[in-house]
């Protein structure tokens, strides 16, 4: 097990932000909305410029000038590329993505959530991850679904550590767009007639059960407005060292939790990275499924909440995710040419665990790299679609609970403070110490076969960041269940990337979705 702080150079890097998907920022009084009199778009005449016809350059301190972000939804990449523009960091940027989010995807994330991140820290060189699932109440209801919002307190934490905005500086355009009204993405729309039935209340003046609205038609959330501007944020969330492990000589980084998708990920890499990759054939999808299926019959078995039971969760990570032993021999499992028949968990310290297939869905991803080389790649959800559908100052409240083992015999039971297992994992990935690729995925379960399809994609395959996040998704959703999308037909992957190659800084969004690639030009 590798973890940080590793030791860097400051990232200096020529070139020119790569079109791609990216899609430069209005000017400060256009865009899909009116900004309102937020102080964010009071700065400058042009908040971020067409990528296409801006130069970056390094300064004479040798820092690159450009920052990206990239986001599912073109409000929040807006708002969070002009708080780039007004002098924020990433954390700062990520912040005004994700309350933005609340307001105009409230279907997959907002404060009524939970959330796990990654943050690299350009000054000092440092990698922090944060799970912030949320915990199962004190009070035990076995009907209850709902478990203590984690997402504001995360994003605050992190703001106020990592930013150089004051929070209210952040909160205040979004508070502006509710008030003044955005228009409703499809995902949106469809998410809100296929849940009505679970929804108790509605946040938006204009929406009544009766009269839904159509992708496009524009809405209000004054309760959410005002929400924002009186929010105060005593709690803080305690950061951990990432866990990082290693793949084609990169080092693949996310968040230690033995609860979070970081462990699938880790494993399914660990076992392809004793594979050649030209054993994998031209498609390599047979030879990656199979990892997964092998990794995923561990996570859905032995994931959970270190809190449960700390030697078993250390144990886990020890001997099935990091073993350099265990993945040689789980890597010597897989056939190119054959498939594995049902596979069985193994042990760990001599004793079975029981399987437990997870399910999520609504999920979202926030992935920004500010002009210093700072780096934010932040999962969250409301595991299903507007989650409980319980609404509470103008957003939904998760029913994430719902990911909690029945059985008292399993592993990832509930109790109270415990966070139920995710399928979240933001990473970032370092080559020879510097930061070259951040990435993440809304899509639930599926979120760790669209990371390393994509990482297989660009490290094994040599396809580019845009051709790796739009090539086909495929992979393992359980020990023996495996998707193939063909034309992106059913596709829930919401791909946010941002890599570096040859001196250039791509930000590229998934194109299946209504995802938003946005850059900010940033003068010394």
């Amino acid at each position: 097990m590798k973890r940080f702080p590793i030791r860097t150079a400051v990232l200096a890097l020529v070139g020119t932000l790569a079109t791609g998907s990216l899609v430069a920022c209005a000017d400060a009084n256009s865009g899909p909305w009116s900004p309102g009199a937020g102080k964010l778009f009071a700065r400058s005449e042009q908040a971020c410029t067409d990528s296409d016809e801006a130069s970056r350059t390094l300064s004479a301190e040798g820092t690159i000038e450009d920052a990206v972000v990239v986001t599912p939804d073109p409000y929040a990449s807006d708002v969070a590329c002009r708080t780039l523009m007004y002098g924020g960091t990433a954390a700062d940027a990520a912040a005004a993505a994700q309350f933005t989010l609340g307001l105009t995807e409230p279907q997959s994330s907002g404060p009524g959530g939970g959330a796990v991140a990654v943050y690299y820290d350009a000054a000092t060189e440092d990698l922090r991850t944060w799970n912030a699932s949320v915990p199962a109440p004190r009070k035990l209801d076995s009907r209850n679904r709902t478990g203590v919002p984690k997402t504001a307190t995360l994003m605050h934490t992190m703001q106020e550590k990592y930013g150089s905005l004051e929070f209210e500086e952040v909160l205040t355009p979004v508070a502006d767009l509710g008030d003044e009204g955005f228009q409703v993405s499809p995902r949106f729309a469809g998410a809100l007639d296929r849940r009505m039935d679970v929804i108790t209340d509605l946040p938006w003046p204009e929406v009544s059960p009766t009269e839904l609205p159509e992708p496009g038609d524009t809405v209000t959330n004054p309760e959410y407005a005002e929400y924002l501007r009186t929010l105060e944020i005593p709690d803080r969330i305690r950061s951990e060292a990432a866990l990082c492990v290693d793949y084609r000589d990169r080092e693949v980084c996310g968040s230690s939790s033995p609860g979070t998708g970081m462990m699938v990920v880790g494993e399914a890499l660990g076992i392809l990275d004793n594979i050649d990759p030209d054993d994998m054939g031209g498609d390599p999808s047979h030879v990656v499924t199979e990892a997964q299926r092998l990794a995923l019959a561990n996570g859905n078995t032995w994931m959970q909440d270190p809190k449960v039971d700390p030697e078993l969760a250390k144990a886990y990570v020890d001997t099935l995710v990091t073993d350099p032993g265990h993945l040689k021999r789980q890597a010597e499992r897989v056939d190119p040419d054959a498939t594995l028949g049902h596979i069985e968990p193994n042990q760990i310290n001599r004793t079975d665990g029981t399987y437990l297939r997870n399910r999520e869905e609504g999920t979202s991803q926030i992935t920004v790299r500010d002009g210093e080389g700072s780096i934010a790649s932040i999962t969250t959800t409301l595991s299903q679609h507007f989650g409980s559908g319980e609404m509470q100052d103008g957003y939904f409240l998760n029913n994430s609970l719902r990911n909690f083992s029945i059985s008292s015999t399993e592993t990832n039971q509930r109790a109270a403070g415990v966070r139920p297992k995710t399928s979240m994992t933001p990473l970032v990935v370092f080559d020879d110490g510097e930061p070259t690729l951040a990435l993440g995925s809304a899509g639930g379960s599926q979120i760790p076969s669209y990371l390393i399809k994509t990482i297989v994609g660009m490290l094994d395959q040599g396809l580019s960041a845009r051709d790796a996040v739009d090539a086909e998704n495929y992979g393992a959703i359980g020990r023996d269940e495996t998707f193939t999308e063909v034309d992106g037909g059913g596709s829930t992957s919401s791909l946010s990337v941002i890599s570096v190659a040859g001196g250039t800084v791509y930000g590229e969004a998934d194109e299946r979705s209504d995802g938003s690639a946005r850059s900010a030009v940033l003068t010394p």
